[in-house]
């Protein structure tokens, strides 16, 4: 069974709860999202209620600023300040009750002017600003970012024996052969989500449903450019001699998700280098090949017609692996063999037939080796993979164009090295495959965080994964790009004029997916194995410090900034207290303050209307009254 990589299968691997977000220094709180949404509705109910807290302190401190002024109608600013519980009720009486009857009397001052719109803009700014607020309250949800939860089965696992440049308990009620056939699926499984990964989310124009929005980064960006030929001059067989290299550039640490405290300053880098080459240095004489069928290798075939090739791999004892093939019995469509090479560490010296040279020399190699069986085209191709040169007349199909070479080799230099991003210091390029960390030391200069540190050795082993190798082996025809326009009678169409180049550029996308989705399987064990027939890798104490850190993106869950949350309830609750200032001051400043409280208490509606009412009993007319409205009216009442 395949790894799922949607979002069901690792819900219960989300932590709930605050957590640190070290790559923006910022404390985040994970929830599911119905929770989240309950929590941020509170937080625009508490800003609205915030905003009329606000005004209440602003009205009383307004008023008291009125109350040395000596411009026209301050009496009724302070009035309608007093008796307007919010800043849009405040701002629509202030426009009727004082504006519009100063504009009709025309006979303000431009200080009384310039007093009554400087209250009227603040009164503005106050309503619009906090209705900015509760709309960017929303700011608060940091998207769908989360990290891992510490679950007891997180790192890297394998079958128990699967990986013999590792040690591990092996079982001896495990049968080989199902721990090999255990393990080989694992590789495919990883391989064909790799394969998904990149067919649905690399393609920025794709239309797939996939899930791409689970990564840190959706897909890693890279460069490619021509280089020099890493082997022998005369050996690289393009057009121009030249190999096509392949670069990740600097992929942080951050960017693969590792949520550790200093992880920003460090980046993994991931280079491949390929080429064709000659099928030549790699074919055996024919009395090498005597010699092998003599010992009893490849039984039945007819050494007049077999060819063989050999070449050092990484599970090479000394010896070079050696395949022979009969080119008399060809078998439908092509034939697509991968293999790795690692001139890193080698338990004894290497007798392949290339390696790499100069700066390559520490590399591993992966090999595409590619037969084209009885495939034919109905155009010439020179491209150095798939060379369709030989007009071949068929009665039925016309001419077509059979394969100048029975065996196409693609030899790919494959290297990787960590680096500094704030320094600029790289460890030096090496191969995947090589077990030893390198010297960090350069690195790690500073003072370091421990948890920093503790990534590499996870890093190191997921690189072992990220190699052409991996990207195509056990897959047959099937890793071919070109195998999707290959038709029933073995005729091939679209071949690209650098079809080479279009298989490589696939295959490197891969890799990438690879690692990315390499850090997120560490989160928990992957489905298909148990603890009964799988031991995690042991890289060491340190690295089980990644067990909680990885982010990644999950529907069905929000983070909140904790600073936003935390700063929405606490003004809240000072401007809820501050809001009380009239009763505060009454209560503390009274006697010293006396004329501001009592002001204050006398533009309340209700004793506005006593006082009236008052006026009126003591003179019949009702003359007093009226005068006294008007006089409040136009502020000139005395105080």
């Amino acid at each position: 069974m395949g790894m799922d990589f949607d979002i069901p299968s690792m819900t219960d691997a989300v932590y709930t709860g605050v957590w640190e977000d070290h790559a923006t220094n910022s404390m985040l709180l994970t929830l599911p999202t119905a929770s989240a949404q309950i929590l941020l509705a509170g937080m625009v109910v508490l800003v609205t209620f915030a905003a009329n807290s606000s005004w209440n302190l602003w009205r009383y401190l307004l008023h008291g600023v009125l109350r040395m002024t000596t411009t026209e109608y301050v009496r009724a600013q302070q009035v309608v300040l007093r008796n307007s519980d919010t800043a849009s009720s405040g701002l629509i009486a202030f426009f009727w009750g004082i504006l519009v009857v100063m504009w009709r009397r025309r006979q303000s001052s431009r200080k009384g002017w310039a007093r009554a719109i400087g209250l009227t803009l603040f009164m503005i700014l106050h309503w619009a600003g906090f209705i900015a607020l509760s709309i960017l309250t929303a700011r608060i949800a940091r998207g769908n970012v989360v990290v891992s939860d510490v679950r007891p089965t997180c790192g890297i696992w394998l079958p128990k024996g699967f990986d013999p440049t590792i040690e591990t308990e092996r079982d001896a009620s495990l049968d080989e052969m199902e721990i090999a056939m255990t393990g080989a699926e694992q590789a495919l499984n990883d391989t064909l989500n790799a394969e998904n990964y990149v067919r649905n989310c690399y393609d920025p124009d794709s239309l797939s449903i996939f899930s791409c929005s689970k990564m840190m980064i959706r897909a890693l960006s890279y460069s490619e450019d021509p280089a020099d030929c890493p082997f022998d001059e005369d050996m690289c067989t393009t057009p121009d001699g030249k190999a096509w290299a392949m670069d990740s550039g600097d992929v942080g640490f951050e960017d693969l998700g590792i949520n550790f405290n200093g992880a920003g300053s460090f980046s993994v880098q991931r280079r491949t280098v390929c080429s064709t080459l000659p099928e030549e240095p790699f074919r055996l004489s024919k009395a090498d090949l005597e010699k092998y069928l003599e010992d009893g290798m490849d039984p039945g075939l007819n050494v007049e017609t077999a060819r063989a090739y050999a070449h050092f791999t990484a599970q090479s004892t000394g010896e070079n692996e050696t395949h022979a093939y009969d080119p008399t019995q060809n078998s439908t469509g092509y034939q697509l063999e991968a293999y790795r090479s690692t001139l890193s560490k080698p338990v004894h010296p290497p007798v392949a037939p290339i390696a790499p040279r100069g700066l390559y020399k520490d590399a591993d190699l992966s090999f595409a080796f590619l037969r084209t069986g009885n495939v034919s085209t109905t155009e010439p191709s020179d491209d150095p993979l798939f060379l369709f040169t030989i007009p071949d007349q068929s009665p039925k199909f016309g001419t077509r164009y059979t394969a100048e070479r029975y065996l196409n080799v693609l030899a790919c230099v494959e290297l990787s090295r960590f680096c500094n991003t704030k320094s600029k210091i790289c460890t030096p390029w090496r191969g995947l495959l090589n077990p030893d960390l390198p010297d960090l030391d350069p690195l790690l200069s500073g003072g370091t965080p421990d948890d920093a540190v503790a990534a590499f050795p996870t890093l190191l082993y997921i690189l072992r994964s990220t190699s052409i190798y991996e990207a195509i082996s056990s897959r047959g025809e099937t890793a071919l790009q070109a195998r999707r326009f290959l038709f029933m009678n073995n005729m091939q169409r679209r071949l690209g004029s650098a079809q080479w180049k279009y298989e490589f550029h696939y295959w490197f996308e891969m890799c990438l997916a690879r690692l990315q989705l390499g850090v997120f399987s560490t989160i928990q064990m992957r489905p298909g194995l148990t603890e009964e027939t799988a031991q995690r890798v042991d890289l060491g104490k340190d690295a089980d410090r990644i067990c909680g850190r990885v982010k990644f993106r999950a529907e069905g869950y929000t983070s909140l900034s904790v600073l936003g949350v935390a700063l929405v309830i606490a003004i809240t609750g000072v401007l809820t207290v501050l809001s009380y200032i009239d009763v505060i001051v009454a209560t503390f400043w009274g006697r010293r303050w006396s004329d501001t409280v009592d002001m204050w208490d006398r533009s309340e509606m209700l004793e506005l209307l006593r006082r009236v009412e008052m006026h009126g009993e003591e003179d019949e007319t009702g003359a007093r009254a009226h005068g006294d409205l008007r006089r409040v009216e136009q502020g000139d009442v005395k105080r």
